[in-house]
C-alpha cells in the first residue's frame, strides 16, 4: 500500500444490538436490515468507520466525499467488487 489512505463501501446485515452501560449489557431489539458502511484505511491497516446507513446511492456519495477530505489513493467498493 502507498502512504495514502484509502476509502471503502461494504455492506453488512445487521441482525442484533446491545447497549452496555451502568446497568450492564442487554439487548436492543432491531430490525434486520442491510447497512453500507464507508471506511477510512490508514497506511499502516488502521480502519476507521466513518459512516453507515441504509443507501448504496448515500454511501458512495459519502466515500467520495471522505476520498477528498482524507487526500485517499482512492475508493475501493467491495459491494460490487471495483473501484468507484
Amino acid at each position: 500500500m502507498n502512504g495514502r489512505p484509502r476509502v471503502e463501501i461494504t455492506r453488512g446485515r445487521v441482525t442484533g444490538s446491545s447497549i452496555t452501560d451502568a446497568k450492564g449489557t442487554r439487548p436492543v431489539p432491531v430490525l434486520v436490515e442491510d447497512r453500507y458502511f464507508v471506511d477510512v484505511i490508514e497506511p499502516d491497516g488502521c480502519r476507521i468507520d466513518i459512516w453507515d446507513g441504509r443507501s448504496y446511492d448515500a454511501a458512495i456519495a459519502e466515500a467520495q466525499e471522505a476520498a477528498k477530505d482524507w487526500d485517499a489513493s482512492g475508493v475501493l467498493d467491495l459491494v460490487v467488487g471495483g473501484a468507484s
